[in-house]
């Protein structure tokens, strides 16, 4: 038995990088920018000039950017609205239409979904085929029903692993579609539809 000291010790590690990183990214904060110049009477003229250049920012409205949820089921929301990705990810192809980059991503998204659609069949049809034939086979040949059976299985074993290698596939498409489209939406270089 381990000792218990040695799994909370971890687990307060842990706490204390993810803080210390979150402080280091964080970097300072506008408040603390804002009494700095108030502090100082030389920043005034700094201070004046600042609004001018948030106004000139070309950021984006938040309510603009896409993002996904999940690491099984795909949901999609822009802003707070949920975006429903479709069963073929029409709604991901049409809410990246105006990103060429995007939408690239996104028809390779959909073309895993359907490689995966494929692996799915061929699992159920290999059962099938797999069942049938140690039905028709187990009365009169055993040996022939057990290996109608394994090769069944094997083919449900390399459909099944495929099937989810084309699932991750398409889940990581997705994400490179929501990132391709991000980055353009800052960058500002959206086609115009």
């Amino acid at each position: 038995m381990k000792p218990r000291w040695r799994w909370s010790a971890m687990a307060s590690f842990q706490v204390v990088v993810g803080v210390a990183v979150l402080l280091v990214v964080a970097g300072p904060t506008s408040a603390r920018a804002d009494t700095a110049a108030e502090s100082s009477p030389g920043t005034a003229a700094s201070a004046t000039t600042a609004p001018a250049r948030a106004t000139t920012d070309r950021t984006p409205d938040p309510k603009l950017y896409l993002r996904m949820e999940g690491a099984w089921r795909v949901r999609l929301y822009r802003g707070a609205d949920r975006v429903r990705p479709g069963f073929f990810y029409e709604g991901l192809l049409a809410a990246v239409a105006s990103s060429p980059t995007a939408t690239v991503h996104a028809r390779h998204a959909r073309t895993a979904h359907i490689v995966w659609l494929g692996f799915s069949a061929g699992v159920l049809v290999s059962a099938g085929v797999g069942i049938a034939g140690i039905r028709a086979l187990a009365p009169s040949n055993a040996g022939a029903a057990t290996l109608v059976g394994l090769v069944a299985l094997v083919v449900e074993v390399v459909c099944f692993g495929g099937g989810m290698l084309a699932d991750l596939a398409g889940h990581g498409e997705v994400a490179m579609s929501i990132n391709a489209y991000n980055y353009d939406l800052i960058r500002g270089t959206l086609a115009t539809p």
